[in-house]
């Protein structure tokens, strides 16, 4: 799931997708999954830094697209 997330936030980010459109399709579902995985995210990069394998990047336009949207939720139509 963190892969796919990271995928689709470079594509974005690289403007290779469309992000208006993937946010009006996945906003609940990313905004969910964000506050679940971000945590588990912070942790896992501590831990390979305590394991001398630093990778403060892991994940990180995940991180960026989440909280991108976080700032500016998706309006209603109504």
């Amino acid at each position: 799931m963190l892969n796919y997330y990271e995928f689709i936030s470079a594509g974005i980010f690289e403007g290779a997708f469309d992000e208006g459109t993937f946010k009006r399709m996945q906003y609940k579902q990313l905004d969910r999954d964000y506050d679940t995985m971000i945590p588990f995210v912070i942790e896992l990069r501590k831990n390979k830094a305590e394991s001398g394998h630093p990778q403060p990047t892991m994940f990180q336009e995940f991180e960026k697209l989440g909280a991108k949207w976080k700032e500016k939720p998706l309006k209603s139509y109504n």
